[in-house]
């Protein structure tokens, strides 16, 4: 009996846990099933300034990000736990939903997408 009860409790608990495996909603609106489709998205910080575009055509698996100062970078897909990395050394966009974090020469700042 004590075996059954534990293997159910097992079964239930590895069940529990692939649910978090699915995308999450808000992700789902950022990532298109599309290819070849644009997307831009606008960052800003919390206090709604500006910070730059980034741009896809291949579904994040690269992308652009271009600051209002016109610096252009190209940024390549990283692996996270999380949501969606981009990198090209000395920046680091990581995102997740409408919020993410910017990393540019060890600098962090937080952004919302617009």
């Amino acid at each position: 009996m004590n075996i059954k009860i534990l293997l159910l409790t097992t079964v239930f608990i590895s069940l529990i846990g692939c649910k978090s495996l699915t995308s999450s909603p808000l992700n789902q609106a950022i990532v298109s099933s599309k290819s070849d489709e644009t997307q831009k998205l606008t960052l800003v910080t919390n206090d709604n300034e500006l910070i730059g575009t980034l741009m896809t055509d291949d579904n994040w698996e690269t992308a652009t990000f271009v600051e209002l100062n016109k610096n252009v970078y190209n940024l390549t897909r990283a692996v996270s736990a999380n949501g969606i990395k981009l990198n090209n050394g000395p920046v680091v966009i990581h995102f997740k939903g409408k919020e993410g974090i910017l990393e540019k020469n060890s600098i962090v700042t937080n952004f919302l997408i617009k």
